[in-house]
């Protein structure tokens, strides 16, 4: 784009501000996701990766000894302004979140290991491992939590440690999940549980029923 063009559009932002406030706030929360990119994996020393475009609408907090891994594309929404927040306990704890996962008030705890697939769509969630434990505290064990791809997690929705949520699950806002789901589950409750099939499901049993 030449300078006239350039000069045409910031022209139009500064006569109508509130049309092209969104334009601002996207450009502020690239920046800040770069800043985040390249800040934590020099401050961590490779510790804390994040990958290409990533988006950051608030503000994202990682503390302790052990590894995360956000993929490419991956997204925080604004949620009640709450920021994301991810601790590792022990320095053998891995979190890795897929790529093009949205997520808006997100807790994250581990101790051993929590692995969430591409597209988690997250909003003000707890996942955790282990129920005590600060960093740098006494040694706490964690029992693995693990997420498919194309979930969702519902406002206010924790998933505790020892859980496996298979693809496609949906978690309505306010549950307690401890206890595996299936893939294409769609759960609620404390404790969670399956409440309804969805077509894919209904398809896989009548097939196997042939």
């Amino acid at each position: 784009m030449n300078l006239t063009g350039l000069w045409g559009k910031l022209g139009k932002v500064a006569r109508n501000p509130r049309q092209y406030a969104w334009v601002l706030e996207t450009a502020v929360a690239r920046v800040r996701g770069e800043l985040y990119r390249h800040g934590y994996r020099v401050l961590t020393r490779g510790r804390v990766q994040i990958g290409r475009g990533f988006v950051a609408e608030c503000p994202l907090h990682v503390s302790g000894p052990g590894r995360v891994t956000i993929g490419d594309g991956c997204r925080i929404r604004r949620s009640n302004l709450q920021d994301v927040s991810i601790v590792t306990l022990a320095p053998e704890a891995e979190v890795s979140i897929g790529e093009q996962s949205t997520m808006g008030g997100l807790r994250v705890r581990c101790a051993s290991k929590v692995t969430v697939g591409r597209l988690l769509l997250a909003a003000k969630t707890t996942i955790t491992d282990t129920d005590v434990g600060v960093p740098g505290g006494p040694t706490v064990t964690g029992r693995p939590v693990a997420i498919g791809a194309d979930c969702w997690l519902g406002v206010e929705t924790t998933v505790l440690g020892g859980v496996t949520l298979g693809h496609n699950v949906v978690v309505s806002g306010g549950s307690v999940v401890n206890r595996d789901m299936p893939d294409h589950a769609m759960a609620m409750g404390n404790p969670a549980r399956p409440m309804l099939m969805t077509a894919t499901q209904q398809g896989t049993a009548a097939g196997g029923a042939k």
